[in-house]
C-alpha cells in the first residue's frame, strides 16, 4: 500500500519498512582468501534461475520494472527490492519473497524536503535513514518518511560523474560509514579519478586516478563505469571490455583485465559529429556495463548489451530493444570464467538488479506482444563458481 505522507506523523510504523536490513549494495564485500592464490580461482560458474511476480497494488502507480534499484533482505529473512517510482517520485519496496509490494516512501520534488532529479542510488545506514544519491550531483539523508535530514552536495573542485543510465554509463556512490566518507567518481579540468567526501566537513581528496581517461567521446558514451568492493573500485569504459581494478586505500592499480567476449565480437564504431550516426550507434555499438562484486560467490559479473539486430531504416523502438543481453562472469583476479546469452526478447535490456550471489533481470520486454501484466515479473539468476579438481 502506498505510504500517503504525513510529514509530522510518528517515524515507528515506517521504521518497519525497513528494520535489519542485512545487505549492503551487493558490489561491496570483503574478497576471499581466494583471490590471493591463483591455484584456488574458480574456472567456470553454474547458473540456475526461478521466477517471481511481484502483483500490482489497484492504489498505488504501479511500475512494471524498475531502472533504479538495490537489492536487500528485510528482517524477516524476505528478499527484497529499493526501487525508484518515476511515475510516483516515491522508493517502493517489492518483497520477493511474499510476492508483495510493501509501503512506498513519497518523496518532495521541491521545498525542504525536495529530492530534485532522478534518485540513482540508495543505501541504508541505520534503521530509519536512507542515503537518497540523485543525477544532479547531492546525496540526501532522508528518513522512512522521506523527509530530508542532510543533504551533501559533489560540486567542489570538479563534479561528481555519478549516473545510472545503461545507455551513457552506471557509476555508483559508496557510502563508507567507519570513515564517514561517500566515494563517487569525479572530473575536473585535471582529471577524472575516484574522490570522498567527508559528511562531516563536506572536504573532497582524490583517492586514484582513473587510467585511460582521454575525453574520448564514442556518441553518448563518455564517462566509465564506476562500481565497488569495500577496497577497491571497479573501472570499466562502456565501449570497451578492459576493466581496471583500483585500490581504495593507496590509489594503485590492483589489477587490469581485457579479455573479449568470444559470443559476442561486436566492436565498438566511434559515430564521428554527424547527430543522425551518433544516435544509430547508440543502438548498433555494444554496452559493457559496470562490473559487480557478488560477495556470496566471491566472484565479478558484468551485464553486456549487444548490438540492435535491427536496420536503420526500423524505428527507434525496434532499433532500441531488439538488443541480445549477455552475462560475463569473472574470476576474482579479473580473469573471464563464463559468458551466458539470455533468452532473446524476453528481458528489459536496460534495467537489472545485482545480488549477492547473481542477478535480477525484468521479464518486461516491450516489443514481446504476449506479456500483458501489470505486474512485476522478475527472474533471479544465481551463479555459483566452478572449480577444477
Amino acid at each position: 500500500m502506498k505510504n500517503k505522507k504525513n510529514k509530522h506523523q510518528s517515524l515507528g510504523v515506517f521504521t518497519l519498512v525497513l528494520s535489519a536490513v542485512m545487505l549492503p549494495l551487493v558490489s561491496c564485500g570483503n574478497p576471499s582468501e581466494k583471490s590471493g592464490n591463483p591455484a584456488l580461482q574458480p574456472s567456470g560458474a553454474a547458473i540456475t534461475s526461478d521466477d517471481t511476480e511481484i502483483l500490482p497494488d489497484p492504489d498505488c502507480d504501479n511500475l512494471t520494472s524498475y531502472y533504479e534499484t538495490t537489492f536487500y533482505v528485510n528482517g524477516m529473512g524476505d528478499t527484497c527490492i529499493l526501487g525508484y517510482n518515476y511515475k510516483s517520485h516515491e522508493l517502493d519496496f517489492l518483497n520477493l519473497s511474499t510476492g508483495k509490494l510493501g509501503q512506498s516512501i513519497s518523496l518532495d520534488r521541491d521545498g525542504p524536503d525536495g529530492i530534485a532529479g532522478m534518485p540513482i542510488w540508495f543505501h541504508q545506514i541505520a534503521v530509519d535513514s536512507i542515503l537518497v544519491g540523485n543525477d544532479q550531483q547531492t546525496v540526501y539523508l532522508i528518513d522512512t518518511i522521506g523527509r530530508v535530514v542532510n543533504s551533501y552536495s559533489f560540486r567542489g573542485e570538479g563534479h561528481a560523474t555519478a549516473s545510472r543510465n545503461a545507455r551513457s554509463h552506471i557509476a555508483a556512490f559508496r557510502y563508507d560509514g567507519d570513515a564517514g566518507q561517500i566515494i563517487y567518481p569525479r572530473e575536473n579540468d585535471k582529471d577524472l579519478s575516484i574522490a570522498a567526501l567527508d559528511t562531516a566537513s563536506e572536504a573532497t581528496t582524490a583517492i586514484a586516478s582513473i587510467p585511460g581517461w582521454t575525453r574520448r567521446k564514442v556518441g553518448f558514451l563518455i564517462y566509465p563505469n564506476v562500481a565497488y568492493t569495500d577496497t577497491s573500485a571497479l573501472v570499466n569504459f562502456p565501449y570497451e571490455s578492459k576493466i581496471t581494478e583500483l585500490s581504495l586505500l593507496d590509489g594503485r592499480i590492483i589489477r587490469q583485465s581485457d579479455s573479449p567476449m568470444t559470443s559476442m565480437t561486436a566492436e565498438t564504431v566511434d559515430p564521428g559529429e554527424s547527430v543522425e550516426e551518433i544516435v544509430w550507434r547508440s543502438y548498433a555499438n555494444p554496452f559493457y556495463a559496470d562490473v559487480n562484486y557478488l560477495p556470496a560467490s566471491d566472484i565479478f559479473a558484468q551485464i553486456v548489451i549487444a548490438p540492435t539486430g535491427s536496420s536503420r531504416n526500423d524505428d527507434d523502438n525496434h532499433k532500441a530493444y531488439d538488443r541480445k543481453l549477455y552475462l560475463r562472469v569473472f574470476a576474482r583476479n579479473l580473469k573471464p570464467i563464463h559468458e551466458h546469452e539470455f533468452e532473446s526478447g524476453k528481458y528489459l535490456p536496460y534495467a537489472w538488479t545485482f545480488t549477492p550471489d547473481g542477478v535480477i533481470l525484468y521479464r518486461d520486454h516491450p516489443l514481446d506482444q504476449n506479456n500483458d501484466s501489470e505486474g512485476v515479473r522478475l527472474t533471479r539468476f544465481r551463479i555459483a563458481p566452478v572449480y577444477s579438481d
